[in-house]
């Protein structure tokens, strides 16, 4: 029904958009002689009471109507200050109809008059709304002059208001050029003197500005919060414009999380919001939307006719077509008729080509790239791919952590397409080199800026080629295994997949730098995602400190769990691996893979990986270089710190809030744990009150050795994204959690003083876990290795007390005692735990896991 209603109204609308561009010519007719007043004091209530009436008038056309009659009354009784105002007024309402050329000239007009009267206030306020003119026109680059000095000129005069608005203004500026982490900053200070200010309509702007820049990141939640209360403010203060674009954004976060219904509500919500004001540009807009929600659900034919009237519409208002021949040529694409897709996305491409939004841009090449692929067209499909990870590469500058690994997410299918494209080619090493440059890509950058500031001599590559890749396993002296998950070759935009449906590529780089490359083929019917999740269900089942009846543990064994995986992933490498077992191998696993316990695999004859192989596991080949520079570099250059800091069972914090709140069971196995390894350390330990977070941070900095026995936990405890946390006593002056979040921030990232720890143990429960990201695993172990931490052991699992507290007080007398490397030391403690305990089962050594190096 509301298709018949759009193209009625689409009529009606054109013809009053036609009547207004004629105004000037028409004037006369339609609105007869003006009835003289007598005195300039009534000619100027007229006028107000025409601009009042231009106020309320809910049509932005008709509006200038009004507005324009009273714009000639303030010159004809030479009221210079309010008709720098109105020019002001009417520029922005053209803006807001995007007959931005029109908009220009008046806003303009307005700018010059206001200069020429002094009037700081207005013209400030003008700067700004040329800014914003700039941005409609895809011009960003002109808008940013307009806005530092409306910016400079409000806070010379004091106003607060003005003020707000540019911050704002800047916010949107940085969002449309990719420096996200600005944006946001720009965003809250906007919010922050609009709540102020009690102005509502500035909050709920603000509010639709960062649910914008949240759903550019990928923070789809954020986005989605952020919307939801710019729709509340608006329908409270009745702010039709607000309410327009909240509605069609909020659709926007419903497509994403593919929850259609949702998604067709809101956008047929804001359309008929739209038709009832008449507004065109927007019409267009939630007609094309429309047109990616009914494609999504299958419904092709009702897809091509909204993009159609969507198509219409725009061409009769006279703007660019570009970003709906992109949504047409997904839809021909998913119809299965590349031929027709490919003219459509090829015009996308050039469209966001200069419009000042290289994430758009890098979209539109993946786009392509991949309609190119399924075409068999590789070579093309490949130079299309690299423009596009060129592009995403570019985004990284001004961004905070957790804005660059959405940001690597959103382009990790990229990667992917672009080895199956080299393979495609017979270029299996190449292939090599783009599953390193898109691995553990943030960390990286990490590493690599605090070595820079330190060796100016260093290459500026931050990726390694062929030849650096064969030096690191030399340098290494060990067997580097590389995993790739690659897209479904049948829908290559679709990454991660839930099955195995084609294949893993795997490259094994022996210490003599030669390359071997194998492509692993599924196994039918088993789904790599739901294998790692049974065989942590299996090993999963209680934290550090409680029982375990070993059910889960029963099931996995029933179903092969372990020996899927030995088959899976080790049988295709076999020969490949080093025969002699003190020889290192390297594993570098990919997205669910890091949480393969490699050294429980176990073969046809129930042989354990870990009794033929010396196991390491690293989040990329480059890390691996970058982490033994900068720790050479450090032990050269930082003065020598205290030897060990061994922490015990400290007085548990409480987890939760409010009536939840949760106190975490004390740990007698690791104070006994802690007591014995600090002896061994000659150190002395800290237990309970003595182990506040307060106090470790402190002497984390100098510590060589850090040793941590307590709980661990999954939980994203500060909320920002980066999930783990160890607990500590709590002080008044904190919570008692130490967080990946806060060792990243204290010690990573521009810190000049990164840890100066040679080893840090995570001995509690699930430290190696967190989230899965194109970036890798993000969490604990990540931001230790960020914050310059060589050598890392953490645990995949929620580890036994008593068996745990029995591996490392095993694992640190091999280390100082028997003088073994770690990666032999913590092997030797693993075997130890398998042949003479008690109880050998898997559950109880094979949680933890050496990430770096083993020197």
């Amino acid at each position: 029904m509301f298709l018949k209603k759009a193209s009625y109204v689409t009529i009606l609308s054109l013809s009053i958009w036609s009547i207004t561009q004629f105004y000037p010519l028409l004037e006369p007719n339609l609105y007869g002689s003006r009835v003289l007043a007598e005195t300039r004091e009534e000619r100027k209530a007229e006028a107000e009471s025409l601009y009042q009436q231009g106020d309320k008038e809910e049509r932005p056309l008709e509006a200038i109507i009004y507005f324009k009659q009273a714009l000639e009354i303030y010159r004809e009784i030479g009221d210079r200050t309010s008709e720098a105002w109105l020019l002001h007024k009417i520029g922005n309402t053209y803006n807001s109809v995007r007959n931005v050329d029109e908009g220009i000239k008046y806003l303009e007009a307005a700018l010059e008059l206001a200069e020429e009267i002094g009037d700081t206030s207005r013209e400030a306020f003008v700067l700004n709304a040329l800014g914003n003119s700039y941005i409609l026109l895809d011009k960003a680059e002109q808008s940013l002059p307009y806005y530092r000095h409306s910016l400079r000129l409000t806070i010379e005069v004091g106003n607060e208001s003005g003020q707000a608005n540019t911050l704002g203004s800047l916010g949107v500026y940085y969002r449309v050029t990719g420096e996200y982490a600005k944006a946001i900053d720009y965003l809250e200070q906007a919010k922050s003197l609009f709540q102020k200010l009690g102005n509502q309509g500035g909050i709920q702007a603000a509010y639709g500005q960062l649910g914008l820049t949240y759903r550019r990141l990928g923070q789809l939640e954020e986005a989605k919060k952020a919307l939801e209360e710019q729709l509340r403010i608006a329908r409270e203060i009745k702010n039709l414009g607000g309410e327009r674009a909240a509605l069609g954004n909020l659709g926007l976060i419903h497509f994403d999380f593919e929850e259609y219904e949702k998604a067709r509500k809101y956008h047929e919500q804001q359309l008929e919001l739209v038709l009832s004001l008449e507004d065109r540009s927007t019409q267009a807009t939630a007609l094309s939307n429309l047109g990616l929600v009914y494609g999504a659900k299958g419904d092709y034919e009702q897809a091509l006719n909204l993009y159609r009237q969507s198509e219409e519409i725009r061409l009769s208002l006279g703007q660019d077509t570009g970003n709906l021949a992109g949504q047409i040529g997904l839809l021909y694409r998913s119809m299965r008729k590349h031929r027709k897709a490919l003219p459509y996305l090829r015009r996308y491409v050039e469209a966001t080509k200069n419009n000042n939004d290289p994430y758009i841009h890098g979209v539109a090449l993946n786009n392509l790239a991949v309609t190119l692929y399924e075409i068999r067209r590789y070579r093309e499909a490949e130079k299309i791919a690299v423009e596009a990870i060129e592009v995403r590469e570019s985004l990284s500058e001004n961004l905070g952590d957790r804005e660059k690994i959405s940001i690597n997410d959103s382009f990790e299918a990229t990667y992917g397409l672009l080895q199956l494209t080299l393979s495609r080619r017979g270029q299996e090493d190449a292939a090599l080199e783009i599953a390193e440059r898109g691995r553990a890509r943030v960390l990286v950058e990490i590493l690599y800026s605090r070595l820079t500031q330190k060796q100016e001599n260093l290459s500026k590559t931050v990726f390694p080629n062929l030849e650096e890749i064969k030096e690191i396993a030399k340098e290494q002296n060990a067997t580097l295994v590389e995993y790739s998950l690659v897209p479904d070759e049948d829908d290559p935009d679709n990454f991660p997949n839930g099955a195995i449906d084609g294949r893993i590529f795997v490259w094994v780089i022996q210490p003599t730098g030669e390359i071997i490359f194998r492509s692993i083929e599924a196994i039918e019917g088993v789904s790599w995602q739901e294998l790692v999740k049974e065989t942590r269900e299996s090993f999963g089942a209680n934290g550090r400190g409680q029982s375990f009846d070993g059910s889960n543990m029963e099931e996995c064994r029933t179903v092969n769990c372990l020996q899927k995986f030995h088959k899976l992933l080790i049988e295709p490498i076999a020969d490949l691996l080093p025969q002699n077992e003190e020889e290192r191998i390297i594993f570098i696993p990919h997205r669910e893979l890091f949480f393969v316990p490699f050294a429980a695999l176990q073969d046809a004859q129930g042989d354990y990986l870990i009794e033929k192989h010396t196991i390491l596991t690293a989040p990329s080949i480059q890390t691996l270089s970058l982490t033994s520079t900068q720790q050479v570099t450090a032990s050269s250059s930082l003065p020598r710190g205290e030897e060990a800091l061994v922490v015990g069972n400290p007085v548990m914090p409480k987890l939760g809030a409010g009536k939840n709140l949760e106190l975490l069971q004390p740990l007698p196995g690791a104070e006994l744990e802690a007591m014995s390894i600090a002896t061994m350390l000659d150190t002395k330990p800290l237990i309970g009150q003595q182990a506040t977070e307060q106090t470790i941070k402190q002497k984390m900095a100098k510590a060589r050795v850090i040793h941590l026995a307590t709980h661990g936990l999954l939980d994203d405890i500060n909320g920002v994204g980066s999930p783990g946390a160890i607990a500590l006593t709590p002080s008044g002056k904190d919570d008692g959690f130490l967080t990946s979040s806060e060792i990243l921030e204290q010690f990573g990232l521009a810190s000049s003083t990164p840890l100066q720890a040679e080893l840090v143990v995570l001995s509690a429960c699930d430290t190696g876990r967190g989230s899965i990201r194109g970036e890798g695993v993000v969490g604990l172990s990540r931001s230790l290795i960020a914050a310059g931490v060589p050598s890392v052991i953490v645990s995949l699992w929620k580890v036994p007390d008593e068996a745990t507290k029995d591996l490392m007080i095993e694992f640190y007398t091999n280390l100082y005692e028997r003088k073994l490397d770690k990666a032999q030391a913590l092997r030797q403690a693993m075997l130890t735990m398998l042949n003479e305990r008690e109880n050998p089962d898997p559950l109880n050594w094979a949680a933890f896991t050496l990430i770096g190096e083993a020197e």
